[in-house]
């Protein structure tokens, strides 16, 4: 049968956040509509999972906010507390990619400070 150092090898490879750019709402009303974010396809990857942490939202640790055959996203504050995203806050996303047999190791966590207006 297959040993497991085979399995593994079937896993999707590590992959990195490469980078990202903030669309505002308007000149009027400096808040961050959406943080778009990018990364490098996984190697025998199928898609990618993209997680987010919000240190200062009530819900700890990582949320899945994306499982998609996608190398890019556009995080509108989806599952944050208030729904949206927040001047002068500080998002970290991380992502791995998944096929068949599992999920690949997560990438190094990437850190979004949303500056007080554009």
């Amino acid at each position: 049968g297959e040993s497991i150092g085979d399995f593994l090898s079937d896993l999707p490879e590590q992959t990195e956040i490469k980078g990202h750019s903030i669309n505002w709402v308007n000149d009027y009303e400096p808040r961050p509509e959406s943080i778009r974010i990018w990364w490098g396809w996984a190697g025998n990857s199928d898609g990618h999972i993209l997680e987010r942490k919000a240190p200062n939202d009530e819900n700890e640790g990582f949320q899945q906010i994306m499982r998609e055959e996608k190398g890019e996203w556009t995080d509108t504050g989806d599952k944050l507390r208030d729904g949206e995203l927040i001047s002068g806050e500080t998002y970290i996303y991380r992502v791995c990619g998944y096929n068949d047999n599992g999920e690949g190791d997560w990438s190094e966590e990437y850190t979004v400070v949303v500056p007080s207006e554009p």
